[in-house]
């Protein structure tokens, strides 16, 4: 791993301007660092491997919103091509769970998991601001999905602290590297500011982040 000051050439409005960010840390290789693989097409192939003892299996994927976007049944062993979105990028950034369930005889034998995220970024070009007192560089959507390695540094195990004014706050204790996910529209955690922690060991690292209020908004000059 190295640390590379990257040079970003903006157009915004029209008009080109340049600037170089502070030394960020990038992992050029993918080594050891599978869980940070993102969804980069609208059509996945999923290869389904009935699980050793069992006669069939169940493919299961759910996503933020606790809805269940695939539910296939297999007899054998077969590639499943799942649809994530349609036209040229998705609408918002997704975390989906990945469920394999192999029975024998109708009883559940072997239980498979995975996580696989969805994130806008990944298709297409994407605007670059190096300015973080710009509002947008603050702002997030309909969900939080955020990659995380705590293998920059010694630790294993990762801590994510999100606070918000006035609300719980919610820990998760996670593994060492991985997407965390969550639902915001359509809760009652789901607007305003979020001061999100991470912490790993000895080290700690922290960001803001806002939503607007689900609806319409009317500004009056």
């Amino acid at each position: 791993m190295k640390n590379i000051a990257l040079c970003f050439c903006l157009a915004l409005a029209g008009v080109v301007s340049a600037g170089t960010s502070s030394p960020v840390r990038i992992v050029p290789k993918s080594v050891s660092t599978a869980h940070w693989a993102s969804i980069r097409s609208s059509v996945v192939s999923i290869p389904v491997v009935i699980p050793e003892g069992c006669d069939a299996a169940t493919l299961a994927i759910t996503n933020l919103a606790g809805e269940v976007v695939v539910s296939q049944s297999f007899n054998a062993d077969a590639t499943y091509a799942w649809t994530v979105f349609t036209g040229a990028a998705p609408k918002d950034d997704d975390l989906f769970t990945v469920t394999l369930t192999g029975t024998y005889g109708g009883t559940v034998l072997s239980v498979q998991t995975a996580t696989l995220a969805l994130v806008k970024g990944a298709f297409g070009a994407v605007e670059a601001r190096t300015d973080p007192s710009d509002a947008k560089w603050r702002w997030t959507g309909d969900n939080l999905v955020l990659p995380y390695s705590c293998k920059w540094g010694a630790a294993e195990t990762a801590a994510l602290e999100i606070a918000k004014s006035g609300e719980d706050t919610v820990v998760a204790e996670l593994a060492g590297t991985g997407w965390y996910g969550k639902r915001l529209k359509g809760t009652a955690f789901g607007s305003g500011d979020f001061s999100l922690t991470l912490g790993c060991g000895e080290d700690e690292w922290t960001a803001t982040v806002e939503r607007l209020s689900d609806g319409t908004i009317l500004v009056i000059r």
